[in-house]
């Protein structure tokens, strides 16, 4: 059973800053990944995070020929904008008019959103989203038995392609021992040493039908 969807396609580019994903990439990927992480080393907070989400869930495409007035929200390019001054006509990429309609209803949980969890849990997908790491990483032909500076190519490139993730999460550990918000803490990750979280993820793949259209309670 999948969990509220927080990140789409769109947000996980911007939140990883990876300009592209491979083409397995979808929101049944990325469901799949945050219900790993909210199960497991961000349960501590996933209560929280449920419980003071903002509803946007009758949030419509935006429409040049709608006049939206200050406080309207609409969805652009993946992602809920709030109108700041009232205005018809004026895409939600001006800054100047619009601007991120907020995730939580509590400020901090906004801050701690996009400063460290939403990075994380980005770098998770990204991770989870790379069947063939030692391909994107080496360029194809490493097998199990090559080598490199004395250890197994493939475990070494598995690492590599890990460390954003480890560094995301080092971040998101740091930023809540350093924030009062809601008394959020979680626990020390352990480091790469096989990867496994990847192939746990991946095995999860079991439990999820086919259907990449698999519902999100809220266009983020």
């Amino acid at each position: 059973m999948f969990s509220k969807g927080y990140l789409n396609i769109q947000t996980v580019k911007h939140y990883s800053s990876v300009a592209s994903l491979t083409s397995n990439c979808s929101i049944r990927t990325i469901q799949m990944v945050e219900d790993h992480c909210f199960f497991n080393e961000l349960a501590p907070i996933k209560k929280a995070l449920d419980d003071n989400r903002a509803d946007y869930k009758d949030t419509k495409e935006y429409k040049n020929t709608t006049a939206y007035l200050v406080d309207d929200t609409c969805l652009y390019a993946g992602f809920v904008r709030k109108c700041k001054v009232a205005s018809v006509g004026i895409s939600p990429d001006n800054v100047d008019h619009w601007e991120d309609a907020p995730m939580f209803d509590k400020d901090c949980l906004n801050e701690l959103w996009c400063r460290a969890i939403a990075p994380y849990i980005a770098h998770m997908v990204v991770f989870t989203d790379q069947p063939m790491i030692r391909d994107s990483a080496f360029g194809g032909n490493v097998g199990k038995t090559q080598v490199y500076y004395g250890k197994p190519m493939l475990e070494f490139a598995e690492k590599q392609a890990y460390k954003p993730v480890e560094m995301a999460y080092t971040n998101l550990k740091k930023t809540l021992d350093n924030n009062d918000c809601l008394g959020l803490k979680i626990k020390d990750k352990p480091t790469c040493e096989t990867c496994g979280d990847k192939n746990n993820i991946k095995q999860q793949d079991n439990d999820y039908t086919d259907d990449n259209s698999a519902p999100f309670d809220s266009p983020y």
